[in-house]
C-alpha cells in the first residue's frame, strides 16, 4: 500500500482494518507491514475458506 493511502486512511479516522478469513496469516501480516503500527489489522478467521476451494488463505499466499 503506498504511504499516501495510509495517510488518507489515518486522516479519515481509520484506526483498524478487519479482513476476510481468506487472507490467511501471511496476507494479514503483509497488510500489517504495509500500513505500519498506526492502524490495527485483524481478521475474522477460519481455515479452509469455501470461496478458495476449501484452501486456507495461507496456501493461497504461498503460491504467489
Amino acid at each position: 500500500m503506498p504511504s499516501w493511502s495510509k495517510k488518507k486512511l489515518v486522516a479519515k479516522g481509520c484506526s483498524a482494518i478487519e479482513l476476510c478469513a481468506g487472507f490467511g496469516n501471511e496476507g494479514i501480516a503483509r497488510i500489517q507491514c504495509a500500513v505500519g503500527p498506526g492502524i490495527a489489522v485483524g481478521a475474522v478467521k477460519f481455515d479452509f475458506h469455501p470461496d478458495l476451494a476449501f484452501k486456507s488463505g495461507d496456501e493461497v499466499f504461498v503460491e504467489f
